[in-house]
């Protein structure tokens, strides 16, 4: 059976070990970005395959932080951060003259 991701053929998924520590799941998954890391450098790889390891360095990004007990950062809610911007900005000013652009 051939390998159906070409680029991963010379890599290896794990760390070699038997250490409880090198087994847990969070080394486990720092091996994983790791793996990752090393396909996102490769350049001959297709846009596909980059966008596809983007998705799953987040995931194992966020596994991380749910592992390590931190929260999750909060969305952007973009409306509330520009009606915050416009309150600090001071009213438009009308200069008046030559366009500076002409």
């Amino acid at each position: 059976m051939s390998n159906p991701h070409p680029n991963t053929v010379g890599l290896l998924p794990f760390r070699a070990g038997n250490s409880a520590r090198k087994n847990s799941k969070r080394f486990q998954i720092l091996d994983m970005q790791r793996v990752l890391k090393q396909i996102v450098v490769d350049k001959e790889a297709p846009a596909r395959d980059l966008a596809s390891c983007a998705r799953a360095w987040e995931v194992f990004e966020r596994l991380l932080r749910d592992m390590s007990g931190r929260a999750n950062p909060k969305p952007v809610d973009v409306e509330a951060m520009a009606a915050r911007k416009a309150k600090r900005q001071p009213s438009a000013v009308m200069i008046v003259g030559e366009d500076p652009s002409k």
